[in-house]
């Protein structure tokens, strides 16, 4: 391999890496915002749970 093709390759490597990292972190944000969704949505469902349990008499206390 001639010193041209390695200092291409290793350009073209440079590269794709960049543009892994960068999808990396996009995933990464979308993750987190994923995970926080979901936390909100199991909060809310939480306190339609208890609502419902006080509505119907059945409350108990539990530490979750």
């Amino acid at each position: 391999m001639s010193l041209k093709e390695k200092v291409t390759k290793i350009k073209n490597l440079e590269s794709e890496k960049q543009r892994l990292l960068a999808e990396v972190k996009e995933l990464n944000e979308l993750a987190d915002a994923k995970a926080n969704a979901l936390t909100n949505d199991i909060a809310s469902l939480k306190d339609d749970v208890q609502s419902l349990k006080t509505l119907m008499g059945t409350e108990k206390t539990n530490s979750a």
